[in-house]
């Protein structure tokens, strides 16, 4: 018998999962667009993105096992004859992760491999869809060939060595099926422009506090979010780019 699988880009999506979609839930509870991904195996990985989190976190070692590891876990573990559905946005942070999901997925021999895309043109995703807008998204997702898996495998296998010319090339490979790939890819190379320059957010959120006359948090985060959506930041990715300007150490909850 077949099984469902719906892979969902963090807890605030389950959250307001339609209840009438059958099928298991798997969370990426990650934001590998921050920090340190490097690793020669899994395991090395794993360590890495621990090791990463626990600067930025009061939660230790076995917590990110527990509620990260295991999930991830899930999908290398999937049966081939598997009906997967990648529930991901088009922004940067999503991407990332999703171009995870599809290393992982790449080595298996699944068929039927889908995308859900939230059918809103802007970057805010499922974040503002109702129940019935979550299943409308679900009814168009598209269908994903190994050709496709692959390619954002490869997304993340440039990405994780920070070759941007190769992800800058990848971005326009295959562009019937993410036709938002370059404007994502060149965001994320936007985040490094050279040397004793600011990359793109940081001059976003040196912009909004002149502009604005503040450095209040919450002004600036919301700020950024409505120009910079493309990058799916959350408070935890922007506040640790704004503390680090400021020479402060973030603390964090995953």
């Amino acid at each position: 018998m077949k099984k469902t699988i719906h892979i969902l880009n963090g807890d605030a999506l389950k959250e307001q999962f339609p209840k009438n979609l059958n099928g298991e839930l798997i969370i990426a509870r990650e934001c590998l667009v921050d920090g340190n991904v490097s690793g020669d195996d899994l395991d090395a990985f794993w360590r890495t993105r621990a090791g990463f989190l626990l600067n930025y976190s009061e939660n230790n070692r076995d917590h990110y096992y527990n509620k990260v590891v295991t999930e991830f876990q899930k999908i290398i573990h999937l049966e081939n004859n598997s009906i997967v559905n990648l529930w991901f946005e088009e922004d940067l942070f999503c991407q990332v992760n999703l171009w995870f999901c599809c290393h992982l997925l790449n080595n298996k021999d699944i068929e039927n491999i889908f995308l859900i895309r939230p059918l809103n043109s802007d970057w805010k995703g499922f974040g503002g869809l109702d129940s019935l807008e979550l299943i409308a998204s679900y009814d168009y997702r598209k269908k994903l060939n190994q050709k496709s898996i692959s390619h954002l495998a490869n997304c993340w296998n440039a990405f994780k060595v920070n070759d941007l010319k190769a992800l800058k090339k990848l971005s326009f490979l295959d562009l019937d099926n993410f036709p938002f790939l370059p404007q994502v890819v060149q965001a994320h190379i936007d985040r490094f422009p050279g040397k004793d320059k600011k990359g793109k957010p940081e001059r976003i959120i040196s912009q909004i506090m002149n502009e604005l006359n503040t450095a209040e948090f919450g002004k600036i985060f919301q700020e950024f979010s409505k120009r910079a959506g493309i990058y799916g930041f959350g408070d935890l990715q922007v506040k640790r780019i704004f503390d680090n300007m400021n020479g402060e150490r973030l603390i964090i909850n995953y």
